[in-house]
C-alpha cells in the first residue's frame, strides 16, 4: 500500500502540487515506508522550538519548560505542543 501512496505523491510533485505530494508522502510513512518518512520530514514540515515565553504560558502549563511549534506545508495553522525540562508533553490546566 505504501508503493502506491509514493507513486501518487510522485505524480503530485510533477504535477507541481505539493500539497497533496505531502499527503501522500506521508500516508505513504504511515504505511512504514521509510524513506518516505524522510522525504515528508525534510520536504513537508518545519519545527521551530521556543524556549521562553509569557507569563500567562507558564501559568497555563505549570512546569513549562519550551514550545514545539510544528508548521505542516498547506495547513491552515501550526501545531504547538508545551513540554516540561524532561521533555515530556504537559497539558494545560484549562484542559484538565
Amino acid at each position: 500500500m505504501a508503493d502506491a501512496f509514493c507513486n501518487r505523491a510522485l505524480c503530485y510533485i510533477n504535477l507541481q502540487d505539493s500539497c497533496n505530494y505531502c499527503k501522500d508522502i506521508d500516508l505513504a510513512s504511515d504505511f512504514g515506508d521509510n524513506e518516505a518518512k524522510e522525504l515528508y520530514r525534510k520536504s513537508c514540515v518545519r519545527y521551530d522550538t521556543i524556549r521562553s515565553t509569557a507569563d500567562s504560558i507558564r501559568e497555563e502549563f505549570p512546569g513549562y519548560s519550551y514550545t514545539l511549534i510544528t508548521w505542516k506545508k498547506c495547513a491552515l495553522k501550526p501545531v504547538l505542543k508545551y513540554y516540561d525540562i524532561n521533555q515530556k508533553e504537559i497539558e494545560s490546566v484549562f484542559e484538565k
